[in-house]
């Protein structure tokens, strides 16, 4: 009987262990509207919960794990604080600018991508087409060097190894050096569209990128970078501009769920537990 009760805690314990750890965070909003932080499903790509205004056009988005924040990078088209690094609050959405600007004058910094050791990237487009780091105290940015790349409507991020990749919208898929700013091809996608503005799942390693930027029908576009291959393709919401995959809770308290296979196995464990105790009073 005691083998039984530790049984059942065990069980209780799976059960209610929520079936991903994994957030995705993203903005809508582009050109000159203002943009709203909201929660993408990673599963069916459906917004989950839009969490608030940011008071910022955002164009880069990443979650740095090692210090808690959410960082993004604003438009060249914000009319208050164009071409500058901001925080933004994963409760409230609300953002706060860093400094002044990228400091680099014309051309935006477009995407936003951070390492485990806390460094944010960026990738100064157009213009200059290299990558960028930034100071996330001063919010001054500083060109790693030259990419030999031409880009446009692209995803800058980082895989669970730490390996900087860029899928550029030819769907060509790079490799960069975070010390030279060098870019080496690795391969294609052979996308219709794009997969932009998009991260890793830390979880699985696959890609997350949106296929549209205009205004219209959007989807997430899955991909495993690793053989060059699009594994699903999940609708989203339309005006889906960046995402990142966020590390934080977004309640005070986390609240325990049950996943679909733990309440099959609470429900086998009950019967099982029926059985037992049917036998006992027979």
């Amino acid at each position: 009987m005691r083998r039984f009760g530790v049984l059942v805690a065990l069980v209780v314990v799976l059960a209610a262990a929520p079936a991903s750890a994994q957030t995705i965070l993203g903005t809508t909003g582009m050109g000159t509207t203002t943009s709203t932080l909201v929660e993408i499903d990673p599963v069916t790509g459906g917004l989950l919960n839009t969490i608030g205004p940011v008071g910022y056009v955002v164009n880069g988005l990443t979650w740095d794990a090692s210090s808690g924040t959410l960082f993004a990078t604003t438009s060249a088209n914000d009319p208050t604080f164009g071409s500058g690094l901001i925080t933004i609050d994963p409760l409230t959405g609300v953002g706060t600018p860093i400094g002044t600007g990228h400091g680099l004058g014309s051309g935006a910094s477009v995407t936003a991508a951070s390492n485990s050791a806390g460094q944010v990237f960026s990738w100064w487009d157009p213009n200059e087409d290299d990558l960028l780091l930034y100071n996330t105290t001063t919010g001054l940015a500083t060109r790693i060097g030259e990419s030999s790349l031409s880009t446009g409507a692209h995803g800058l991020a980082f895989n669970p190894a730490d390996v900087l990749y860029l899928v550029n919208s030819d769907s060509n898929v790079y490799t960069i050096n975070t010390t030279t700013g060098a870019t080496t091809l690795v391969g294609n996608l052979a996308l219709s569209n794009f997969a932009h503005h998009g991260d890793f799942d830390p979880s699985t390693g696959l890609y997350f990128g949106i296929d549209q930027t205009s205004t219209g029908p959007k989807n997430l576009v899955v991909a495993d970078l690793s053989a060059f291959s699009v594994v699903n393709t999940l609708p989203t919401v339309a005006d889906l501009h960046t995402l990142t995959f966020y590390g934080g809770a977004l309640v005070a308290v986390d609240v325990p769920t049950v996943s679909p296979w733990g309440a099959a196995l609470m429900t086998l464990l009950l019967v099982v537990a029926g059985g037992f105790l049917l036998r006992r009073v027979m």
